[in-house]
Parts: C-alpha cells; structure tokens; sequence
C-alpha cells in the first residue's frame, strides 16, 4: 500500500532533485485517531483516520492540517488492503 502512487509520488521534481530540498519544505506529523465503524463476515475491518500533521515553506508560518481517510483492514491477512482520502477537517496558519 505503501508503494501505491496513487498516495505518494517518489519525492523528486522533474530535474530530478528533492522537491523537498529545493522548496525548502518541512513537515511534521502531530498525531493520528483511528475509528472503527464495523467489521464484515471475511474480518474485514472498516473505519476512519484522522491524521493531523504540521508544515511550513521556507520562512513562512506553518500550519496545522488535518485529513480524514477511509481505511479498510483485512483481519486475516493482517494488513491495509483500502485507504482512501476523503477530505480534510481544515487548515489552521500559525
């Protein structure tokens, strides 16, 4: 799930650089809340995250964000098999 680019690109700008070396970008992750909203007959776990993280650019203020994901666990095979961005709760700039 991790290697899906469909949620992560591999971080490099099209001269092949670090997008985020030369944006002077920097991100830190704050916390995270998990809720369960059912389990299936095949063990399939269904639930919501919130991840809340903080960035900035360069010298800019940094904000606080927070995005909201649908995510599904398969009991059996002990492992992510759906996570899906869903929105965000919003964007505060300290």
């Amino acid at each position: 799930m991790l290697n899906d680019k469909k949620l992560f690109n591999n971080g490099l700008d099209k001269t092949g650089h670090s997008i985020t070396e030369a944006e002077h970008l920097a991100s830190v992750y704050d916390g995270s809340n998990a809720y369960v909203s059912g389990i299936d007959q095949n063990q399939i776990v269904s639930g919501i995250v919130e991840v809340s993280y903080s960035s900035r650019k360069g010298s800019h203020s940094s904000s606080k964000t927070t995005d909201i994901y649908l995510v599904k666990f398969d009991s059996n095979q002990r492992k992510l098999i759906q996570i899906q961005r869903i929105g965000t709760i919003g964007t505060v700039v300290n």
